[in-house]
């Protein structure tokens, strides 16, 4: 439920795998929006234009963090948050 109200925000992922984590992807509503590579795993992601509003509403986004182990097994988890207007 947090509310971003920046057009850049940085992000930090706790995650671990036993054979070891190669990559972090995200993603804003299934639009990917950047990588972490090394741990400790965290981005600035920019907000893409396809999900900035003018109006006066919060709008609720998707955030999907994607993590692929050394061998490509994949995991990933998401969080609601929100864009504030104006960004």
């Amino acid at each position: 439920g947090q509310i971003i109200n920046q057009p850049r925000f940085d992000v930090m992922i706790a995650a671990s795998a036993p054979l070891g984590l190669k990559q972090i992807d995200y993603f804003l509503n299934d639009e990917f929006v950047g990588s972490s590579l090394i741990a400790p795993f965290q981005a600035t992601l920019s907000i893409p234009a396809s999900l900035l509003k003018s109006n006066n509403a919060a709008a609720p986004v998707i955030l999907k963090a994607r993590a692929f182990d050394t061998v490509f097994n994949r995991q990933e988890d998401q969080i609601n948050i929100f864009i504030a207007p104006g960004n």
